[in-house]
C-alpha cells in the first residue's frame, strides 16, 4: 500500500527562515521525499516539527490527487 504525507526536514532551513514543503511516499517500506514548490514558515509548524497550517496542508493534498 502506498502512503503519501507532507513533511518538512528540519535541518533544511532556507536563509530567509523557511522550510520547504516535501512529500514522503512509502511503498513496501522504501520511502522517497519529493520535493514541491511549497514553503512553510516556523509559526506554522508544530513543537514536533510537523505542518499545522491547514492552507499548507489542503494544497499538498490537492498535488497529491493529481
Amino acid at each position: 500500500m502506498i502512503t503519501f504525507k507532507a513533511i518538512i526536514i528540519p535541518n533544511n532551513k532556507r536563509r530567509d527562515g523557511t522550510f520547504p514543503v516535501k512529500i514522503r511516499v512509502t511503498f513496501k517500506g522504501v520511502s522517497r521525499r519529493l520535493p514541491t514548490t511549497l514553503v512553510c514558515k516556523s509559526q506554522d509548524l508544530t513543537k514536533g516539527n510537523r505542518i499545522k497550517n491547514a492552507d499548507i496542508l489542503e494544497r499538498v493534498d490537492d498535488l497529491i490527487r493529481r
